[in-house]
């Protein structure tokens, strides 16, 4: 069989919502390596960043992804899906770096991002299939715009 002749091998799309996944997946592998290393490092922030990797980088990253699969809504345009699936990795890339570094401006313009994606993932969850989930899916949403802002004057406080 000659090259012009070889089947074409199968190809996994690179869709939002798979791209959306694997860097929900990583972030909670990530959490739980700094988990891992938080003891025996004696690492003052290593807890925070552990629950933060796994609960704000992955978990919210899952629900933000998968949400038009987990709520049955039509399709919404592929830059509003991008911005919503990437906007969150770069968010929380902001705050991790910003509290890090004890850059309260970071964290802050991370914070802003995060609230941003998550108010669109909300208003992306009116036109639900799924009403139960739906209402469930917002209550997260709006648990993150509220503790978002919170987390925020918490590490000003403490970079202060």
């Amino acid at each position: 069989m000659s090259v012009a002749q070889t089947p074409a091998s199968p190809r996994i799309a690179a869709t939002p919502e798979l791209v959306g996944l694997i860097l929900g997946y990583a972030c909670i592998a990530l959490g739980g390596l700094a988990a891992a290393v938080t003891g025996p490092l004696q690492w003052r922030l290593g807890s925070w960043l552990a629950a933060y990797l796994v609960l704000v980088g992955g978990l919210a990253q899952l629900v933000v992804s998968a949400q038009r699969r987990i709520l049955r809504t039509p399709p919404t345009g592929a830059a509003a899906t991008w911005l919503r699936v990437l906007g969150w990795p770069v968010g929380n890339a902001f705050v991790v770096l910003g509290s890090l570094t004890s850059l309260p401006v970071l964290t802050d313009i991370g914070g802003v991002v995060l609230v941003a994606v998550a108010v669109l993932a909300l208003v992306n969850t009116r036109r639900a299939g799924a009403p139960v989930l739906a209402w469930l899916v917002r209550l997260f949403y709006l648990a993150l715009v509220i503790s978002v802002p919170i987390g925020l004057v918490l590490a000003t406080l403490r970079a202060a």
